[in-house]
């Protein structure tokens, strides 16, 4: 990782001001150092929607914008 090479050469300024953070919380984000933060989105809660907003396109051709699905915030070492 990036951070690691530059600390290791003593740069610690970057690293102590590089916050690093991801979405979809996968699975090696707790696992970097430092642990990312993340947004944690309900996939299927998503594709559930999505077929619904698809379905209801196409039977009334209702032209909705969107919905919202709310994301939980992770919070880990990059905050």
């Amino acid at each position: 990782m990036a951070a690691r090479s530059l600390a290791s050469r003593g740069v610690e300024s970057i690293r102590a001001s590089w916050k690093p953070s991801c979405f979809d919380d996968i699975p090696t984000a707790e696992l970097l150092s430092p642990a990312l933060t993340t947004l944690r989105v309900q996939k299927r809660e998503m594709g559930e929607e999505a077929v619904r907003l698809l379905l209801s396109r196409i039977a009334t051709k209702n032209r909705q914008h969107g919905i919202v699905i709310v994301p939980e915030l992770i919070v880990r070492e990059t905050t």
